[in-house]
């Protein structure tokens, strides 16, 4: 302190001088770019609470007496220095919420509406329990008054700020370590399934401890807690029991990794690619850009074909039938020819034909091919087969239809022939 007495008008000079460049600067920098909206920018926010804070010095320094005033009753003791602490307060809590929104954005805000939510609560809820600290004569009295009582426990203003607090930044720091494992996926460094499986997981466990440990600082003690509620959760449990059979099975499929984020299945007579593989359901986006949501126990439970869970391509096939009087040996070097022209369709390993069968009408060929596997196969099948029924048309090779010769006996003439003779 007696640093500051002694060097009071050099401080106030540096920090106004402060202020006053930093705002110039800011100022100069959105008038350039059209874009002065001061509750919308961090720096502008940041910048704010600077000033504030040089304004408080300056009126510290320089009026110290103004802040032995007080007016006092049973309740509050209010003086100019806690009116303006608690003005300060709110503000930063305002400036702290531009900030939280402007990053938010940044981070697609759709995507984290709840994680926002809860900032901005929290936020507001430790300035108000700040401001209440500052003003009443006791305020234990009323931030430790039992609002409800669970468990024998009382529940207080504090223990739901802490709570809050708690919850909120384990969602933050999800955040981050979701931000973690999608950079590390974009790199390549890990699997995308691998990597989503194990976040995942360890999200989970981050909230399980987090609860756990928000109950345990608000006293209630979650082993009698458990303990009490035993009857009600048998009986709950025997309501979700499929619920849990989703769960467990999605507690396999994350830690088995036999269908992942990414993975192309076919899901009875569609195939489609997974979204997300959740602890109760996994979601799988069809061709025609529809969601399903399948429960994890039937994909436990039921045959699935993964098209990708040891490689990323697959092979297809094509099956042409062409007329008797066609030329064998050229129907299967369009087929190929057609097959190599196409660019989705994979040269190594390469495109093959096969003649399958002389059937009843036609000569039956199949055209194999491999491809990256994808939703978009419908496609490429309906590019592939356009090609061809163009391709044999200009070569005059016939697509027959299925043929039936059928012959009539008549029985009825000679039977009359012989009643007339009767």
């Amino acid at each position: 302190m007696n640093f500051v007495e002694h060097n009071k008008i050099i401080i106030l000079i540096i920090s106004f001088l402060a202020g006053l460049i930093l705002t110039a600067l800011l100022v100069a920098k959105y008038f350039r770019k059209k874009k002065l909206n001061k509750w919308h920018s961090p720096v502008m926010a940041t910048i704010g609470a600077i000033w504030l804070t040089v304004a408080i010095i300056g009126l510290l320094l320089l009026t110290p007496n103004i802040f032995n005033v007080r007016i006092k009753n049973k309740t509050f003791l209010i003086t100019p220095l806690k009116v303006i602490i608690a003005i300060y307060i709110l503000l930063i809590s305002i400036y702290l919420t531009q900030i939280i929104k402007f990053l938010f954005r940044r981070l697609s805000t759709a995507k984290y509406r709840l994680q926002l939510v809860l900032s901005i609560i929290t936020i507001w809820a430790i300035a108000l329990v700040a401001v209440i600290k500052i003003f009443l004569r006791r305020p234990d009295a009323l931030l430790k008054l039992a609002l409800f009582h669970l468990s024998k426990s009382p529940i207080t203003i504090i223990d739901i700020v802490t709570f809050l607090t708690i919850i909120t930044l384990t969602a933050i720091v999800l955040i981050f370590v979701r931000l973690y494992f999608d950079r590390r996926i974009e790199q390549g460094k890990i699997d995308s399934g691998y990597g989503i499986a194990v976040y995942k997981i360890l999200s989970y466990v981050i909230w399980a401890t987090a609860i756990v440990l928000g109950i345990e600082m608000m006293g209630i003690d979650i082993t009698f807690l458990i303990a009490g509620s035993a009857a009600l959760l048998v009986g709950i449990g025997m309501g979700i029991q499929q619920v849990f059979h989703d769960f467990i099975s999605g507690i396999i499929l994350l830690t088995e990794r036999k269908i992942e984020v990414g993975d192309t299945i076919k899901v009875g007579d569609t195939m489609g690619a997974v979204e997300d593989v959740s602890f109760r359901v996994t979601t799988v986006l069809m061709p025609d850009n529809t969601e399903i949501i399948i429960p994890n126990s039937k994909l436990t439970s039921e045959q699935i074909v993964n098209y990708t869970h040891t490689q990323k391509i697959a092979r297809y096939s094509i099956p042409v039938g062409v007329a008797y009087d066609s030329d064998a040996r050229r129907v299967m070097d369009i087929l190929l020819d057609i097959a190599n022209n196409y660019p989705g369709i994979l040269k190594k390993p390469a495109p093959d034909v096969i003649f399958k069968e002389l059937a009843d009408s036609s000569l039956n060929f199949e055209l194999l091919f491999y491809v990256n596997v994808s939703t978009k196969i419908y496609k490429i099948k309906s590019d592939l087969l356009l090609n061809i029924y163009e391709r044999f048309n200009e070569e005059g090779i016939e697509i027959p239809f299925p043929q039936t010769d059928v012959h009539l006996f008549v029985e009825n003439q000679n039977n009359e022939s012989n009643d007339k003779n009767t």
